[in-house]
């Protein structure tokens, strides 16, 4: 596949993926798989298959390397409309639904996702304080042990 962006071909990548539920990370044979995402190595971008991007940050991942270009760079492959690797459709600019002041671009026909390489520690990072800021809320409203 082709990088909507810069046109590099996209590459696989394999991400083992441990099933969570909750917080609480699941224990047991069989309780993990394989996310396989394509990520262009000319300018750091990455494909998401639909859904893919909610497992992707369901576990908190951080682990694609997402080095940019450069702020020019970077901004002008941010603005190029972009084709969908897989179905060739137009991409389409949209919120991140889980932080709104991030723009994805996102295939109408597929449900896939490309992020830019900013994009990415955007999206790491927005997860990241969502989660932490969700845990301690529950804390908070858990009782205290009684003597």
């Amino acid at each position: 596949m082709d990088c909507p962006k810069c046109l590099g071909k996209l590459q696989k990548k394999e991400i083992n993926v441990k099933e969570v539920h909750g917080f609480k990370e699941l224990k047991g044979a069989g309780l993990s798989y394989l996310l396989e995402v394509d990520q262009c190595f000319v300018c750091g971008g990455v494909w998401f298959d639909k859904g893919e991007l909610d497992k992707y940050t369901a576990e908190k991942l951080t682990i694609i390397d997402s080095a940019t270009l450069g702020k020019e760079m970077d901004r002008k492959l941010d603005e190029k409309e972009g084709q969908c690797p897989r179905c060739k459709t137009v991409l389409k600019k949209g919120p991140y639904k889980k932080e709104p002041s991030i723009t994805l671009d996102i295939c109408e026909k597929c449900g896939g996702v490309w992020l830019d390489s900013t994009e990415i520690d955007r999206v790491e990072r927005a997860n990241k304080e969502k989660v932490g800021f969700l845990q301690l809320l529950i804390r908070g409203f858990k009782k205290p042990k009684q003597e």
